[in-house]
């Protein structure tokens, strides 16, 4: 069986990058390895991978988390922004699944949100960071 995950979050990348902004502005999008410059933006992070394989097809349940940040003057603690990137993402991902375009080697099943949490924030002398985890769980079948 091929490895999904690349096909994945390529996918995730192309579905979110220039699709959430805030005040006119694209949210930046990256991986956890390379995370995008400046505030707000979405890392793509971790997995957990099930194989669902049987005598007749190969496919699996994935896990895939995303990560929401923003950061804010600490006189101006707001997670509104926050809130509003996690829900343009999350409208996306509901909204068009279609787009989590994983041809030629693998057809999406079905794709929810798995779940979402609050992240720590990070306190500065200036600033509150702010951040939010997404899951989304799927199930993949190789063509």
């Amino acid at each position: 069986m091929k490895d999904p995950k690349t096909a994945v979050q390529t996918s995730f990348y192309s579905l979110l990058d220039g699709n959430v902004t805030i005040g006119g502005s694209a949210v930046g999008v990256g991986d956890k390895m390379n995370p995008p410059d400046g505030y707000p933006q979405i890392t793509l992070n971790d997995w957990t991978e099930i194989d669902d394989s049987d005598k007749s097809s190969f496919g699996s349940e994935l896990t895939f988390t995303t990560h929401v940040y923003d950061r804010q003057e600490q006189d101006n603690g707001s997670r509104a922004d926050l809130y509003d990137i996690v829900g343009q993402m999350k409208q996306l991902v509901r909204t068009r699944p279609q787009s989590v375009d994983l041809s030629p080697d693998f057809k999406l099943i079905w794709l929810i949100i798995d779940d979402e949490l609050s992240l720590p924030k990070e306190l500065t002398d200036t600033h509150i960071t702010f951040g939010r985890q997404v899951r989304f769980r799927m199930a993949i079948e190789e063509l």
